[in-house]
């Protein structure tokens, strides 16, 4: 049946109801004639249509089907011929369109059409597909609860797209709701207000499995998708959209090898809001740019395999991100990205967590997907604020490389799971004005910051390096050439009433960096044995760096404060290193616990020294070897358990070689004892140091000025001796001389004489002398300490002339002395004392000695005559050597120059 062109149909419109039409429906507009260049509304209720309606190319006023079957009849107007029940193609309609409980066996196609006042489509059946490309439309479309099978009437394969709304143009939305496609749907270059899909299931057919095609859409009011299942992609690819767009409660299934949500190149000026969504391929969203904010709430992201993402954003703009209690397997890939707010990761990644703080078994290794790839990778991006991870658990570890974080970064009570990868948290070159916390946090390997850029950094109450110490990275920490302006400390914190410590196993590296102050308080650091076995002895390493202003290595040196405090002392099982370090300020360390690994017994060769102590640190507790400080060098003590059980603070040796230090203050020199360093542990070659505290604090008068700081000091010194002394290996005058010189520029000679006096008994015993150099260093001291007491030169000259004077007085008695020639007389007459002294001195002549000698024949024997005469010539030597020595101690001579 048809309707042609000679035929009249009534204005007011054609309603059929009941038919049965077994051919096709034709339907022609004839312009050339008056009146008839608009067909009338058609109308058609329950009826059977077994051919082909065909509008194509007409203008119709409106058109409405109600629960009527259409079957389908071949056309020939496409490249491929096609079996269709509607063909709109290109027409025009002044009015809606509404089809209501319709079947459709054919293609439906309103490709090219003008549908003025839009198009409704209720509970209707498509059984192979619905084409609106290039439609246009003032108002709306609207599909709700229909089926759009994709099978041609014989039961064939699937259509590659069930709908086709490609170049779709409406001044209104495209609502589609309560829907099942069993192919994909094409949207592709389409230009509409906005775009609602609600409760749909959506199966693609085609080889890429592209279930949703919004490739450069343009929406003017964004786009809804709630509560739907795609079995295949949704493909955004360069959408634009002038609004927010949502996806809530979907599931995105059945990917092979493609991200599932793929909305790279898109542009949306608004949000975008993804809440409780399954996307099991993942999502990317590379090159896109989002004016707004962009959510994941409540939603999960798998890889396709182990070389994809869960979610990629390579130069991806957006206003801000927000990850909340969501799941992601695989990798979560950020580079070069903009993030102009903050990005917060909340609850989220490979496990989400109550409101417990994590713990080990929480920690379950068989969740990484990769242990080769990190499962968060940040690059070279900007974050105009912060970046947040609270209460997350990232499985393989997170990486932020050579990004920017303007506001800072924080890390709480979040866990970083690596595996067998080295590194937990890597955030290597990455910098920030702001500052950087990382609190009650777990990460089971290393974190390394090393040439990263902060105000301030912080670790409170975390755990690092604790899931498999024997077969984790060596190192906990990586901080070389990091650059804080304010503070990089390590303590504690208090969750819920309870103070949690600091604990990191491995070493802690911050060398060659330029920190403001570094401060330990509260912490546990402890060299593992993985690194102990390949020679390592150090656990914190500061060598190179510089320290604008302290150091603090435990608390405050103030009773009333520390007393006040509730910090745990610090322990570290292994070297504290500030090896070569420049420290502007202070460095102290008092209550804490600084205990070496290895052999802690003084090396006693060079090359035992300089190999295992100043290069390994094996048996070090800490070294300042070349190290500039300068302010103080504070020593106290651990007060753990001070009154019953008191705690070494130092446990190993203490290298201060060739260190220049302001001033040390330790209590004229015995807070060292008190610190638990027993002697042989102390290096002091080479230190250097401007000026000593000789102020002891006592703890029930309070402090008071060291009246014998000198022997303090020597005590002091001898901590550089095992069992307090020295031997030709371990002695070295230096320390002594630098000693010397701090109580000569205080003025204090007699301290000065006594450190010098010691330093020479060190020498005379155990320094580099030849046998007589060493007898006359014995001289010198048994008579003058080296020159520094005339008094006793003096003491032992009068003795010896006085013994000379009864020795000479004996002789006289006995007729043991006659004038030296026999031919004059004497010209004096004999005195003993004169006589003794003349002797002793041969340099001055008193006419006594020259005049007495001794007379043999007093002797009864000639060799006893001989034994007298010698004994006079050693009087005479040793005299002179006395006198000499006592002139020599008058005068200063023998004394060192200052």
């Amino acid at each position: 049946m048809g309707l042609l062109p000679d035929h009249h149909i009534h204005p007011a419109g054609l309603r059929i109801a009941g038919v049965r039409i077994a051919g096709d429906l034709k339907a022609r507009a004839n312009p050339a004639r008056e009146g008839y260049e608009v067909l009338p509304e058609i109308d058609l209720l329950e009826c059977e249509i077994g051919g082909l309606i065909d509008l194509r190319g007409t203008r119709v006023r409106a058109i409405s089907f109600e629960n009527c079957n259409f079957g389908s009849s071949q056309t020939q107007y496409s490249v491929n011929p096609t079996n269709e029940s509607l063909h709109f193609l290109g027409a025009e309609f002044e009015r809606e369109v509404a089809f209501e409980g319709c079947n459709f066996v054919g293609q439906v196609a309103l490709d090219f059409a003008n549908l003025a006042k839009g198009l409704d489509i209720t509970r209707c059946t498509f059984a192979h597909s619905l084409h609106m490309a290039s439609a246009k439309s003032q108002g709306s479309v609207q599909i709700e609860g229909c089926t759009i099978g994709g099978r041609d009437q014989k039961g064939g394969s699937p259509h590659a797209f069930c709908a086709d709304f490609s170049q779709l143009a409406l001044e209104g939305g495209l609502t589609v709701n309560r829907c099942r496609f069993d192919g994909s749907i094409e949207m592709a270059a389409m230009n509409i207000q906005g775009l609602t899909i609600s409760r749909c299931s959506v199966r693609s057919t085609e080889v890429n499995e592209v279930a949703l095609n919004l490739f450069r859409a343009k929406l003017e009011g964004g786009f809804e998708i709630t509560r739907s299942v795609f079995r295949g992609r949704i493909w955004a690819h360069s959408l634009i959209s002038s609004s927010s767009c949502y996806v809530a409660d979907c599931r995105v299934l059945q990917g092979t090898g493609h991200s599932e949500f793929n909305l790279d190149y898109g542009k949306i000026a608004g949000s975008m809001y993804i809440t409780r969504s399954d996307f099991r391929k993942g999502l990317t969203l590379n090159f896109a740019k989002l004016d707004g904010p962009m959510l994941v709430h409540s939603s999960r992201a798998v890889a396709a395999g182990a070389d994809s993402m869960a979610l990629s954003a390579i130069s991806l703009s957006v206003a801000a991100l927000e990850f909340h209690d969501s799941l992601f397997v695989g990798q979560l890939r950020f580079s070069n990205c903009r993030i102009d707010g903050d990005f917060n990761f909340l609850a989220s990644a490979c496990k989400i967590f109550g409101e417990d703080r994590l713990t080990l078994s929480d920690l379950d290794p068989e969740q990484q997907v990769d242990e080769n790839h990190p499962s968060f990778f940040m690059m070279n991006s900007k974050i105009g604020g912060y970046l947040y991870f609270n209460r997350s658990l990232v499985s393989g570890g997170a990486e932020v490389f050579f990004s920017e974080m303007a506001s800072g970064a924080q890390f709480w009570q979040s866990a970083f799971v690596s595996g067998t990868r080295q590194v937990s948290l890597d955030l290597q070159s990455s910098t920030s004005i702001g500052n950087l916390f990382l609190r009650a946090c777990h990460i089971t390997s290393a974190v390394t910051l090393w040439d990263g850029s902060w105000a301030l950094v912080t670790f409170e109450g975390c755990q690092i390096g604790f899931y498999d110490a024997e077969t984790s990275a060596p190192f906990s920490l990586w901080a070389s050439g990091l650059k804080v302006k304010q503070t990089f400390s390590i303590t504690e914190i208090e969750i819920d009433g309870r103070r949690l410590t600091t604990r990191m196993i491995g070493m802690a590296f911050f060398d060659h960096g330029d920190l403001g102050d570094l401060q330990f308080q509260s912490c546990e650091l402890i060299l593992p044995d993985v690194a102990f076995a390949i020679g390592q002895g150090r656990v914190v390493d500061a060598e190179g760096a510089v320290i604008r202003n302290n150091v603090r290595i435990g608390q405050t040196t103030s009773r009333i404060e520390r007393r006040a405090s509730h910090f745990s002392p610090p322990k570290f099982v292994g070297a504290f290193s500030l090896d070569d370090a420049k420290i502007s300020g202070d460095v102290i360390v008092n209550d804490c616990i600084l205990e070496a690994r290895g052999d802690t017994a003084r090396p006693l060769a060079h090359f035992n020294s300089e190999e295992r102590v100043a290069r390994r640190k094996r048996g070090v507790a800490l070294s300042l070897n070349d190290t500039q400080i300068g302010g103080e060098l504070v020593i106290g003590h651990c007060s753990q358990d001070e009154e019953k059980n008191p705690v070494p603070m130092l446990t190993g040796l203490v290298d201060m070689r060739n260190a220049n230090i302001g001033l040390i203050s330790d209590s004229g020199g015995e807070c060292w004892r008190k610190a638990g360093l027993q002697p042989g542990q102390l290096l002091l070659d080479g230190c250097i140091y401007r000026d000593l505290d000789d102020i002891h604090e006592d703890e029930n008068s309070g402090t008071r000025r060291n009246r014998d700081a000198a022997s303090k000091r020597l005590r002091w010194l001898e901590l550089q001796y095992p069992r307090g002394k020295a031997d030709p290996v371990t002695f070295i005058p230096q320390p002594y001389e630098q000693l010397a010189s701090i109580f000569a520029a205080e003025g204090n000679d007699r301290g000065r004489r006594k450190v010098i006096i010691a330093k020479r008994d060190m020498n005379r015993k155990f320094g580099r002398l030849g046998p007589f150099n060493r007898a006359m260093q014995r001289l010198l001291k048994e008579t003058s300490d080296y020159g520094y007491s005339p008094g006793r030169a003096i003491f032992w000259t009068v003795l010896y002339v006085t013994l000379g004077t009864i020795a000479a007085y004996f002789l006289s008695t006995h007729n043991a002395l006659m004038l030296a020639s026999t031919d004059a007389q004497p010209q004096t007459v004999f005195d003993p004392f004169v006589y003794a002294f003349d002797a002793a001195i041969p340099i001055i002549d008193l006419n006594q000695d020259s005049t007495w000698t001794i007379n043999p024949a007093a002797f009864r024997y000639d060799v006893l005559a001989s034994a007298v005469t010698i004994a006079k010539s050693i009087y005479e030597v040793v005299g002179m050597l006395l006198i000499s020595v006592t002139i020599l101690s008058l005068t200063g001579t023998l004394r060192e120059k200052e």
